[in-house]
């Protein structure tokens, strides 16, 4: 349907002048056709930039709520939601009935960037009061959001701050790498002599296999150092991410970090901390754990060429990690390490990191016995799989 807005990063709308849209009846008998049918499957993608930018949207909304309750079809449906009319959201989100989760996505908090990359976004006096709004009407589900680390001009310092107020907020935030899409505006020779320092190449998702004998692999290029943020920066923040989506967004934490929050922790200042300590652990099990995390980010997601890329993973022993699972999405293959398999030890080290705010913050005994305590009643909750 195209995209009304250019923000540079983003190649929704190239070649478009405005949106296009089928006829109303069209789109219903859609809706209706693939839920009538579909019996292996639980949500629905709706593959649009801006939903909710149309009136008539809260129409299909509404029409996936009906197929819900009579085929049991769509049971949920994400969105890319309008990130500029929040009164079209509100009452598209009313329709979806909690069906969609409802977001938005800022990529950044920080003025210079939002102007380099032309982008505008809902404030966040206009996020709260749609989140109240929902709440108002039933609607209680934690709102998402998105975050690129990249832009131009972003800073350590304002990344952080930006998931540090949306946290706060109660979003669930993906933070995401800037990657550069061939003809965008942010790929153009000038926007990479005034912002990037570096890239470098990894491998697209799942985006491999052997077709007509040959190896076929989709590179991505991602940005790895800018005007703002080195090399290093990069790095912390590759495992930062990982603790935000293991504890935070996934929740495998979530209540231990909320009940922090309580004394005045930033779920930002414990990934901070614990990237502190974790570097300073002898040879332990945690300490293990991150040293290969980040050796797998240096070896397979830093390609200086696709050439390279394609070398690495064409070498039988990579492409049979591929094949078999043993390599996949950095953050989920070590978030499942952690849960299965260094449970104990990951939660012996929160204590300790429990240990040093009560010193550092001047904290009672009630403060670590109720935070040892969440963590301990956060494991009796997971699964055992075996």
């Amino acid at each position: 349907r195209s995209c009304p807005y250019r923000c540079t990063f983003c190649a929704w709308g190239i070649g478009t002048v405005k949106l296009t849209r089928f006829e109303e009846e069209r789109v219903k008998e859609e809706i209706e056709y693939i839920s009538k049918r579909t019996k292996n499957a639980t949500s629905l993608f709706i593959c649009d930039a801006n939903f909710g930018i149309l009136e008539r949207d809260a129409d299909f909304a509404k029409e996936m709520y009906k197929c819900s309750t009579k085929y049991n079809f769509p049971l949920h449906v994400i969105v890319f939601w309008n990130k500029t009319r929040p009164d079209r959201v509100l009452n598209t989100a009313k329709e979806f009935r909690g069906l969609a989760t409802v977001g938005a996505s800022m990529q950044s908090l920080n003025e210079d960037v939002l102007s380099a990359v032309k982008r505008k976004n809902l404030t966040i006096e206009q996020i709260n009061q749609l989140l109240s709004d929902l709440k108002d009407f039933g609607i209680h589900e934690s709102p998402t959001t998105d975050l690129i680390l990249g832009l131009p001009h972003e800073t350590k310092e304002s990344h952080i701050g930006a998931n540090r107020e949306l946290m706060d907020i109660g979003f669930s935030v993906t933070n995401f790498n800037l990657h550069l899409l061939p003809g965008t505006e942010m790929d153009s020779e000038d926007s990479r002599k005034n912002f990037f320092k570096k890239t470098g190449y990894r491998l697209f998702g799942n985006a491999f296999g052997i077709y007509n004998n040959e190896y076929i692999f989709e590179a991505q290029e991602t940005v790895l150092a800018t005007n703002k943020l080195g090399i290093e920066d990069f790095r912390y923040f590759r495992f930062f991410h990982f603790l935000q989506q293991m504890m935070w967004e996934k929740k495998w934490h979530r209540d231990y970090l909320e009940f922090l929050r309580t004394y005045g922790i930033s779920p930002v200042d414990l990934f901070d901390n614990i990237i502190s300590e974790i570097k300073k652990e002898s040879k332990n099990k945690i300490s293990k754990m991150y040293e290969e995390f980040m050796e797998i980010f240096n070896e397979s997601e830093t390609f200086d060429t696709p050439d390279e890329l394609y070398e690495f993973w064409s070498r039988e022993h990579n492409f049979i990690m591929l094949e078999d699972g043993k390599y996949g999405k950095l953050n989920m293959l070590y978030t499942f390490k952690v849960v299965l398999e260094l449970k104990k030890e990951f939660t012996e080290f929160l204590c300790k990191i429990n240990e040093k705010l009560k010193k550092e913050l001047g904290l009672d005994e009630s403060f670590l016995i109720a935070a040892n305590a969440i963590l301990d009643f956060q494991n009796l909750t997971f699964v055992q799989i075996d």
